[in-house]
């Protein structure tokens, strides 16, 4: 097997564990922390600084986000799609087709870092920012990088791309400051870098309506206890129950909300493949201004 491989085949490992907790209905806070604390450890540098060998396998070159931008950068500017960056998108889109953000959810080592900080208890969680709002700056964030790409041809993100820090080559006080900051934010918000930032947070949102598996909602069996609303972290839920249609705001597939319920109204699986009607069982949507 090429070394190059391996960290692909990590993302597989990570999305179809956490799938396997989602459809065992098993899921719970200790075990999803448990697989993000590994995707964060094995996919976000980490190991590599302990094991160098592994630096061409589970090296952050590329990152996500590079997978992303800087494969628009080589060929808006200079006409080539470098192979490891396309190969990179594939798997991450092919991931969040199979399923509503699984590679954003399950396996983004960034994103895992942020979201096990958020389970810290002992620190006040605030409202989920409105989605309009984060998805309007995160949409802007990324016109602005295109247009900066073919009119200046500037890479605009370089100053904002987080995963730059995973590399852990920068020097100590740009990786704390960096890192802290989305730390801090990550105490009180869930994932405040994935939805106002990630332009593969934003990719990986607009697939969701092609996704084929997701968080499934069953209306006759909900007697309205809203049990789930109190432990599930992302803005995903109220939709859910409003049955609200259109473009809803990210369902990262964290599965909490699943247990949570007892009467069993939220299961994982087919979602709204080729737009199929569901109902009475409507696809996960998402749930701005509730808290976690």
């Amino acid at each position: 097997m090429h070394l190059f491989a391996l960290k692909y085949l990590v993302y597989y490992a990570l999305v179809a564990a956490g799938m396997g907790l989602l459809f065992s209905r098993r899921i719970r806070r200790w075990n999803r922390n448990a697989v993000l604390l590994l995707a964060f450890f094995l996919l976000g540098g980490v190991i590599v600084v302990w094991i160098p060998q592994l630096g061409q396998g589970l090296g952050m070159h590329p990152s996500p986000m590079c997978s992303l931008t800087r494969l628009l950068e080589a060929g808006i500017l200079h006409g080539v799609y470098p192979q490891v960056m396309v190969i990179s998108l594939a798997v991450i889109l092919a991931l969040s087709v199979l399923g509503k953000k699984l590679f954003c959810g399950w396996a983004c080592p960034l994103g895992a870092l942020q979201e096990i900080l958020h389970s810290i208890p002992g620190f006040k969680k605030s409202p989920n920012l409105s989605f309009a709002f984060t998805n309007w700056i995160r949409t802007y964030l990324f016109v602005i990088y295109i247009a900066g790409l073919v009119i200046y041809g500037s890479y605009l993100y370089g100053p904002i791309n987080a995963f730059e820090l995973l590399h852990w080559r920068l020097s100590y006080t740009e990786v704390v400051l960096g890192l802290g900051l989305i730390g801090l934010a990550s105490l009180f918000y869930y994932r405040p870098y994935c939805y106002l930032v990630c332009p593969i947070g934003w990719v990986s949102w607009l697939l969701e309506k092609f996704s084929i598996l997701g968080i499934r909602f069953n209306k006759g069996r909900c007697n309205s206890c809203r049990t789930c609303l109190k432990v599930a972290p992302c803005p995903s839920l109220q939709p859910l129950i409003e049955g609200r249609k259109g473009w809803l705001p990210d369902c990262t597939s964290c599965g909490l909300c699943i247990p949570a319920c007892p009467k069993g109204a939220l299961t994982f699986g087919i979602s709204n493949l080729l737009f199929r009607k569901e109902s009475p069982t409507q696809h996960c949507a998402t749930r701005p201004g509730v808290d976690s």
